[in-house]
């Protein structure tokens, strides 16, 4: 019942606010030339000046920037020569290398396991 009737009056509200809308407002008034003129428009000559000063600063101070000495070039410098690798063979008397950690053993396996024998 209260949904009911708060839905009747949230309905009553948005029908004076239709009808205060559909009334003619005070501000659409259309406005003629003479009411409209000397309304200023653009930028200020002062403004306009400091804009322009700034941006010939920036544009100064941008060619004058050189780049960074640790920029990439079109051509790679020279490569220093690098001597062939030679294979290194252990002493005879080191211990063997360390050989690399098993998986873990309770993985299926694709063989049957031993002792099933399977009767046919």
């Amino acid at each position: 019942m209260r949904a009911i009737l708060g839905g009747l009056i949230a309905s009553e509200v948005q029908g004076e606010t239709v009808k205060h809308f559909q009334q003619a407002q005070p501000q659409d008034k259309v406005r003629s030339i003479d009411d409209t003129a000397g309304i200023p428009t653009g930028v200020a000559p002062d403004i306009e000046r400091l804009v322009a000063q700034r941006q010939a600063e920036f544009n100064a101070a941008y060619a004058a920037s050189k780049a960074p000495d640790n920029l990439a070039t079109d051509t790679p410098p020279p490569a220093a020569p690098v001597a062939p690798a030679s294979p290194v063979t252990p002493p005879l008397d080191a211990p063997p290398s360390p050989q690399a950690p098993k998986g873990p053993d309770n993985l299926a396996s694709d063989e049957p396991p031993a002792g099933s024998a399977n009767p046919a």
